[in-house]
Order: C-alpha cells, then structure tokens, then sequence
C-alpha cells in the first residue's frame, strides 16, 4: 500500500481522502483500512492504463496531497 506521511496532514483519512480524490481530480482509490489494517494513512492504487496516464494520475494523486497540506497550513495559521 502506498502511505501518505502524516507530517504535513497528521489527520489524514484514507476514505476522506479517497472521495476527495475521486470527487475533485477523476481517479478512483480504494482506503487501506477497506482492507482491515489499523493504519489510515495508505490506500490502493491498480495499475492497468498505459504509463503516460499512469504518470497523469500520480500528478493528481500529488495536487490533492499538496492542497490538502496546504489547506491545514493555512487553517494553523488563521488559528
């Protein structure tokens, strides 16, 4: 399973995030508690389309990692 570092965005929720992911960029995840671990900070990817979209789907994966930490960036900020 891929992990998300929880550094940046210590309340990380894998199904939140697999929505989030599926409502805002296209690209459909499953959360890696779906598989019964204790850990919410990993989802599954299937990697079936060619590489070049492939590469456009972690370009996603990425900007919707990188909006959330920015959002909790800024909320600490207002708070």
């Amino acid at each position: 399973f891929p992990g998300v570092d929880t550094t940046l965005i210590p309340d990380f929720d894998d199904e939140a995030f697999a929505l989030h992911l599926l409502e805002t960029e296209d690209v459909l995840i499953v959360p890696g508690s779906s598989f019964n671990v204790a850990y919410r900070n990993h989802f599954r990817i299937t990697l079936l389309p060619q590489a070049e979209v492939i590469a456009d789907v972690f370009e996603r994966i990425e900007r919707a990692l990188l909006g959330m930490a920015e959002g909790r960036r800024a909320a600490r900020q207002v708070a």
